[in-house]
């Protein structure tokens, strides 16, 4: 597919929903804006373009939203605006059945606005693109789509999921076995796919994450830069990742506590990532605990990750449940040992180099800290083993993958 011979030669026209683009980033939004990167000048793509539920978007305006920190930015929210739409939206999801509702009013205005934009220059030909939706719930337009899903977490912990998102996903089953393909990021999530549908791992295809050249072990100048921009100290424990429940943020902060304290104070827990959905309950267990030995930075800019994971003594990723698990491979990339679960695709990630253990045991947690801050012979060793293990996974062969996914039914 590189050199653009997957379809006899044929070049692709390619229209990706744009949504998960919107700023913060989650990791559906780095997965899509990685590959997008990729696939915009791909020599197999011929036109690759946005579309949203405003209508559709130009291969300029998609390059533009790729290419800008700002991100997917919908016209009709203007700074004044947002807080208005927000506290409407609060509001309306306590009506009942207003969340089908809206569904309802989403597809006949997006249907609307493909009949009323048919016509517009910034994109022709539109029948003739493959729709990609890189975020589980493709708009409702009628290009033959291939949706990725990434996991399966709705199902299995329900409780951390907001009730909007779980009646919208409902109709996933229905939507799916109309798509023209399937994809998931590992054989965990296929398999789990393959389950949930009744249908066989071979009609699910896989379109791995991977990690970007900048995620490599930093200098010693980077990472002594790095500490002093967010004052940390030599050694520290490190998460990356969004706030929420899932995580398994809350047992985390316990099971730190549990260690013993010159292990706390030699190797504070450094918390990054930004607030989701529920994150008051992990800043409510923060005060709790009160453990000066805990320092929490939110957001930070992208650019400063390889200097923050490198510098770490540890990466420590706890999560319940992920089908793929970013963090964990930008870790290993840098040389930072990590300590995560061995449920889901995470033990599949790491690849047997990393230190596992049960996000539901507090105590296995501890554990497994102690371990790797005590002995280490055993960060070494980790170190190198996650280095051989993230050298696998490369944007270009992903990006590589999913046009060959696209191209078996143009």
């Amino acid at each position: 597919m590189t050199n653009g011979r997957g379809n006899g030669g044929v070049k692709m026209k390619i229209a990706v929903n744009i949504h998960c683009l919107h700023p913060p980033l989650t990791g559906i939004g780095h997965y899509a804006r990685h590959l997008l990167n990729i696939l915009i000048d791909h020599p197999a793509v011929s036109e690759l373009v946005g579309v949203s539920r405003s209508g559709w978007h130009s291969a300029d305006e998609l390059r533009e939203i790729i290419a800008s920190s700002e991100g997917y930015q919908p016209k009709t929210q203007t700074a004044q605006v947002k807080p208005l739409l927000s506290a409407a939206r609060a509001v309306l999801r306590s009506v009942p059945g207003m969340t089908q509702l809206r569904g309802h009013l989403r597809d006949i205005l997006s249907k609307y606005s493909r009949r009323n934009k048919s016509t517009s220059p910034a994109v022709n030909n539109r029948e003739q693109f493959i729709y990609w939706e890189p975020n589980y719930l493709p708009l409702p337009i009628d290009n033959p789509v291939a949706v990725t899903l990434h996991d399966l977490s709705h199902l299995h912990y329900p409780e951390y999921h907001p009730d909007e998102r779980l009646a919208e996903l409902k109709v996933l089953p229905e939507v799916l076995k109309k798509a023209a393909g399937l994809i998931t990021v590992s054989e965990f999530t296929r398999a789990e796919l393959s389950a949930y549908l009744d249908i066989s791992v071979d009609q699910i295809s896989i379109v791995t994450p991977a990690v970007e050249p900048c995620f490599h072990h930093q200098s010693d100048e980077v990472c002594r830069q790095v500490r002093s921009r967010y004052g940390l100290p030599e050694n520290f424990l490190l998460y990356v990742g969004t706030i929420e429940p899932r995580k398994n943020l809350n047992r985390l902060l316990h099971a730190f506590n549990q260690l013993p304290v010159n292990l706390q104070h030699n190797h504070p827990l450094v918390i990054v990532g930004a607030l989701g959905w529920h994150g008051e309950e992990f800043e409510s267990t923060l005060s709790e605990i009160d453990n000066s030995n805990i320092q929490q930075l939110g957001y930070v800019y992208s650019a400063d990750l390889p200097g923050l994971y490198s510098a770490a003594t540890s990466f420590v990723y706890p999560s319940l449940y992920e089908g793929f698990g970013m963090p964990i491979l930008e870790a290993m990339a840098c040389g930072t040992p990590v300590v995560t679960s061995n449920v889901a695709a995470m033990p599949e990630v790491a690849g047997g180099a990393a230190e596992l253990i049960d996000p539901k045991s507090v105590d296995s947690i501890t554990a497994g800290l102690q371990r790797v801050l005590q002995d280490s012979e055993h960060r070494k060793q980790m170190s190198m083993r996650g280095k051989k293990v993230a050298e696998v996974y490369n944007w270009h062969k992903s990006a590589d993958d999913l046009l060959a996914v696209l191209s078996s039914f143009q």
